[in-house]
């Protein structure tokens, strides 16, 4: 039993200290109705058949849609300037077998929380209100946008990958195909590197029999400290306007490198819990033996008295 409570004393310390010890890190393989747990989501999206749906398919028009994964991810430490590097892998289908189809969807990260916006249908991606597009707001974000709709105000011609910094109008763009009615799976690869503030998208589509591989890529430099707090929502968020289409995330990982701040009331709180344990195990220690003291000694019997004998026989 001692034994038994000692081996308590680590795991109960390790419970203490390994969250505050590790930066963000999560994977997805697929989704299921756990996974409700640890995500948000506003507008239409939600779970179905094993992806995340971003937005609503059939006549369901001007829908708008965000997920966004519960903990925050720490950007960048103010007191040391650290910057956190990032990758975030995921894989998605745009679907639609309507002649005209809009408007795609994007990865994002925004200030906490990373409320959907009023009034961010159709071509804002559920990044922006219609109110604040072109400067920075309160619901600014750095977003990876798939772009399969072009708006003549703000986008370039033809379907896009772009990279935006506050703004719907992208800092950079590249051409892009959406191998919408084909249904393909793309594979996306975000990453963001703290020495050289590059931040950038790889997509690959893999050969089916009705199409070859297809691959792009899109970077740009960007000092994230300089537009986004130090922490941040990451997940994606997605609209349609008056033509519709489906997104489908099916799987999602991501994984940081920048460690927490060390807080010295929380080291203060670990350091306490772990000598509260410590005297725990200790006291339930000295009560056992106690305990077991007191039962030995009821069991010796008391001698018997030799008289007694005699006068029995």
């Amino acid at each position: 039993m001692i034994l038994h409570k000692a081996r308590i004393l680590p795991v109960l310390f390790l419970a203490i200290v390994v969250p505050l010890a590790t930066s963000l890190s999560f994977n997805f393989p697929s989704f299921d109705p756990a996974s409700q747990s640890k995500i948000t989501f506003e507008g239409d999206a939600d779970i179905t058949s094993s992806a995340i749906m971003l937005t609503k398919d059939g006549t369901n028009l001007a829908s708008t849609s965000r997920a966004t994964y519960n903990d925050p991810l720490l950007l960048w430490n103010h007191k040391t300037n650290e910057l956190t590097s990032f990758t975030t892998q995921f894989s998605f289908i745009i679907n639609s077998n309507a002649t005209n189809h809009a408007d795609g969807f994007a990865f994002f990260l925004a200030p906490c929380p990373a409320k959907l916006p009023l009034y961010s249908q159709g071509g804002y991606l559920g990044l922006y209100s219609n109110s604040t597009i072109f400067v920075n707001s309160t619901s600014s974000a750095v977003a990876v946008e798939f772009d399969t709709f072009s708006n003549y105000e703000w986008d370039p011609e033809g379907e896009h990958l772009g990279i935006d910094i506050n703004s719907i109008t992208s800092s950079k763009y590249v051409r892009w195909n959406s191998s919408i009615r084909e249904h393909r799976v793309g594979n996306a690869r975000v990453d963001y590197d703290s020495i050289t503030h590059n931040l950038s998208l790889f997509l690959t589509y893999p050969e089916t029999n009705q199409s070859p591989s297809a691959n792009y890529s899109i970077s740009y430099i960007v000092d994230l400290r300089e537009v986004l707090p130090e922490h941040v929502a990451v997940g994606f968020s997605a609209a349609t306007g008056n033509y519709t289409e489906t997104h489908s995330i099916i799987s999602w990982s991501l994984n940081s490198t920048l460690q927490p701040k060390k807080n010295k009331h929380m080291v203060l709180i670990i350091i306490v819990s772990a000598i509260g344990v410590v005297l725990v195990v200790v006291l339930c220690s000295i009560c056992l033996i106690c305990r077991k003291s007191r039962r030995k000694k009821n069991i010796v019997k008391e001698p018997m008295d030799c008289d007694e004998d005699i006068d029995r026989v």
